[in-house]
């Protein structure tokens, strides 16, 4: 009887440690639509990543916090990983980065009243007022331009605040996400309201969107090869198109 209950208490914790080790844990944050806790597949990215590890035998289990803290309980071994993140020399350095997810373009939001000059460098905005959100990372040169006083740049907790603040003339420029931006807009103001907005069609930036790992950690190499491979393969059987157009009619 005895060994009989130990053969099944072993057996027991082995099924749970599988079960365990089968379910990977994600942190991530608010940036509907490409990440939300609001929808029904925690938005556009996070949908494909459920999917490529799925296809490996994984279940994701995703954890909705601010975005400096998905990337430091990342980094303390809380999360195996975060998602998502946009692609950076740094980053390239400091962790271990997927193959590209997504490509984006945060451009500059304003009001039409406020006419932005033809700019080659941020330099060239100088005079302006930009809001920015805790935890985003933009460019390295916008963030070193904001340090050393050259740009104006206010820090708040969120793009809805920022948006807030843009409309009352409290700022004058916002990068976002253009789809993202829009999104908000159309959401969350009356419709004469967000038409005061507009966007310049020079982006500060094209960014790829990808998954975050920790070096250190022995596992990060092998899922992070294991999510590659699932991935190529749902650009390849158009599954990335169809969730995408999920996402232009309003699933996310």
């Amino acid at each position: 009887m005895v060994k009989t209950l130990l053969v099944l208490l072993v057996s027991g914790l082995l099924a749970q440690a599988s079960v365990q080790a089968d379910t990977i844990r994600i942190g991530t944050g608010e940036y509907a639509p490409w990440t939300t806790e609001s929808s029904e597949h925690f938005g556009l990215v996070n949908r494909i990543v459920a999917e490529a590890f799925r296809r490996q035998g994984f279940t994701v289990d995703f954890v909705f916090v601010p975005w400096v803290r998905a990337r430091a309980d990342t980094e303390s071994g809380r999360f195996d990983a975060s998602s998502f993140w946009f692609r950076r020399p740094e980053y390239e350095t400091q962790y271990l980065l997927s193959d590209t997810i997504f490509v984006q373009r945060e451009v500059f939001f304003h009001l039409k009243q406020t006419k932005l000059p033809s700019w080659n460098s941020l330099e060239d905005l100088k005079d302006r007022v930009f809001g920015a959100t805790i935890g985003y990372s933009y460019t390295q040169e916008f963030w070193d331009m904001a340090k050393g006083k050259i740009l104006q740049v206010e820090e708040t907790s969120s793009d809805l605040v920022n948006f807030r603040k843009l409309v009352r003339g409290r700022i004058d420029v916002f990068p976002c996400e253009e789809v993202t931006g829009w999104r908000i807009l159309n959401k969350e103001f009356d419709r004469g309201i967000a038409n005061l907005v507009t966007t310049q069609d020079k982006p500060l930036r094209t960014a790829e969107a990808t998954l975050l790992m920790i070096r250190d950690k022995p596992e990060s190499v092998r899922l992070i090869d294991l999510f590659n491979q699932a991935l190529e393969k749902m650009k390849a059987d158009g599954t990335i198109d169809r969730y995408y157009d999920d996402m232009l009619g309003g699933v996310y």
